[in-house]
């Protein structure tokens, strides 16, 4: 029994092996009408970390996590 993502693949390998671009377009719609009607990935929204430091720190990495290495106070 094929999955959704075997179909998804299937689709994928027909469109990469394609020489003919007007064939390859049409694969391309095919592909776009399948994964708007399964949605593989749905965002909910995005999240912003705001940073605030003191002047006199230097060195803070802006990253998703917090991490405490090269920080420095001048």
């Amino acid at each position: 029994m094929a999955t959704i993502g075997d179909m998804q693949e299937d689709m994928r390998l027909r469109y990469i092996r394609e020489p003919d671009p007007e064939k390859r377009s049409a694969l391309l719609v095919e592909m776009h009408k399948r994964l708007w009607e399964v949605l593989p990935y749905l965002p909910l929204g995005q999240f912003v970390q705001p940073f605030l430091w003191r002047s006199n720190i230097t060195g803070v990495v802006k990253a998703n996590t917090v991490v405490y290495w090269n920080i420095a106070k001048t």
